[in-house]
């Protein structure tokens, strides 16, 4: 299944993150929160995104994945997420000079990944309903 791809790939980037917010609480000595740190309220922020938006791309994917759309589209939305999960935190945690059109762009490729596969969705399940087989 191709949703298996994306989500193996995208564990490691959720993992990185982790790392980072781990990292860093025991650079700047914080159990709890960011302690009014920007760096650590980046990260967090980073991580957290990541799992507000995530869980229902994968999901959206893998049920058109399970209702076997042409592999292309699935290709395409799990790049989308991909690449739009990479360049989020990106952007968020360098947050200097253009990195802010970085974590624009991840936001807006994770959005537009969002709205294709649940238009898709949506779509297949019209046909199902109005053409049954």
């Amino acid at each position: 299944m191709i949703t298996s791809l994306y989500a193996g790939l995208l564990c490691f980037v959720y993992l990185f993150l982790m790392f980072l917010v781990i990292r860093g609480r025991w650079k700047y000595r914080i159990s709890l929160g960011d302690g009014g740190n920007a760096v650590m309220n980046a990260r967090i922020r980073a991580q957290a995104n990541f799992v507000e938006t995530v869980p229902l791309a994968l999901l959206l994917i893998f049920i058109l994945d399970y209702q076997h759309v042409a592999p292309l589209y699935l290709h395409i939305f799990g790049c989308m997420l991909l690449a739009g999960r990479i360049l989020h935190p990106y952007g968020l945690i360098k947050g200097k000079n253009n990195a802010g059109k970085a974590r624009m762009a991840g936001m807006i490729l994770t959005l537009l990944c969002i709205l294709f596969a649940g238009i898709t969705c949506l779509c297949k399940a019209l046909s199902g309903f109005l053409f049954p087989v």
